[in-house]
Order: C-alpha cells, then structure tokens, then sequence
C-alpha cells in the first residue's frame, strides 16, 4: 500500500508552516508565507527555499545552516541546505534526497556517500 500523495499547494503549505516555526517571534517580517518564489521539483519531494529577505538567525562563517525545506510527496517534510549558489550541487542534492522521498534507500545511503565525496566541504 503505499501513502496518498499531496498537492503542491499542501506541501507550499508544511512548507511554510516549518519556515515560520524557525523564525524567532522578534523577527518581524511583515510577510505571511516566509518562502522564496524559487521551488525545485524531484520525482519524490519539492524544495522550498526561505525568502532571501528574511534572516531567521545569524549564520556564523563558513557554517551551513538549514535555509530549505523538502516536502515529499507524501507530505513529510525535512529541513535541508540551500546550495542554490552551485547548481550542479543542488541538484545532486535535490536527486539525493529524492532517492530516500520515494523510500529508495540503499540507493540514498550510496548517493549521500558519494555526494560528501564530490563535495567535501559539506556535510549535506
């Protein structure tokens, strides 16, 4: 049996409910949807990126932090790096990540190794 699939709409929505979850109470926005317009679409997920003009947190030098959201498409929803900066990157990020949305997971676990090994510097 496998699980109901959600709209885009609905996952825009976990989405944005996880984005405003992270946005401290004194961060005052003046927005509703706390989200970028940018999303990228995978077989298994959607990436929702946090509106650029929002800072939720100070990110130290050189420390990644979570700025993204993967819905899957059966509507469970992860917090993810935004390495919209290196295309090639995030969209072997995004195709990773996929693997486990559609519950292939060997297939996640060799493609998580190999993306550490592409690129070192994260830990993605």
């Amino acid at each position: 049996m496998t699980a109901d699939k959600i709209t885009f709409e609905d996952a825009r929505e976990i989405a944005r409910r996880a984005a405003r979850s992270e946005i401290s109470d004194d961060v005052q926005t003046g927005r509703d949807s706390y989200l970028s317009d940018q999303t990228i679409e995978a077989a298994g997920c959607w990436f929702f990126f946090m509106d650029e003009e929002i800072t939720a947190t100070p990110a130290a030098e050189g420390v990644l932090r979570f700025s993204a959201y993967a819905v899957s498409k059966t509507g469970e929803v992860s917090f993810v790096y935004d390495f919209r900066d290196n295309p090639q990157q995030m969209t072997d990020y995004v195709e990773m990540f996929s693997l486990r949305a559609t519950g292939q997971n060997e297939a996640a676990t060799l493609g998580l190794a190999e993306f550490r090994r592409r690129y070192p510097s994260t830990d993605g």
